[in-house]
């Protein structure tokens, strides 16, 4: 059933995903008139361009996708539970 429980919450992680694309996560000020942002999808904003931020986007676009086809594994109940396991392991590894 999509109704359930844990789908919700995969529902909820996805949304937050794609929130944490485009939220700033480091504002850099060298003079008082110029910001830089720094977010997970710098071409989308005028942030800046770092190459250590790869592997966070990398593990965000693997989120979006395993929450969004963990949520249609509904029939395969063991597979499911695998997956959303999965997907909150990648999360502590964004987070970290």
């Amino acid at each position: 059933m999509i109704q359930r429980k844990q789908t919700l919450f995969l529902v909820a992680v996805f949304i937050i995903s794609i929130v944490m694309l485009f939220v700033p996560f480091l504002s850099i000020s060298s003079d008082p008139k110029i910001n830089w942002t720094v977010t997970l999808l710098p071409l989308l904003t005028n942030g800046m361009v770092n190459s250590n931020i790869y592997f966070p986007i990398v593990l965000n676009c693997l989120v979006l996708m395993l929450s969004i086809i963990t949520i249609f594994q509904f029939n395969k109940r063991p597979l499911q539970y695998k997956l959303s396991n999965l997907t909150a392991l990648l999360n502590v590894f964004i987070i970290g």
